[in-house]
């Protein structure tokens, strides 16, 4: 944890590992099929808080 960020790293290098699932993230929000969706994030992330809610960033290697 580094200035109030958690960053989670699954692999070392290129290789692309399964990830983490999170729960319920809130999908099209404000939209009349506004919904709560589980979402897969390959590679590595970081865990950060903006203007009160949770954001997630995932690194992913690019081809």
């Amino acid at each position: 944890m580094k200035d109030g960020e958690i960053e989670i790293i699954e692999n070392i290098g290129d290789e692309i590992v399964e990830g983490i699932t999170i729960h319920n993230v809130p999908a099209g929000r404000g939209f009349h099929w506004g919904k709560n969706i589980d979402v897969s994030f390959p590679g590595n992330i970081k865990i950060t808080s903006k203007n009160g809610h949770l954001m997630v960033i995932n690194n992913v290697p690019l081809e």
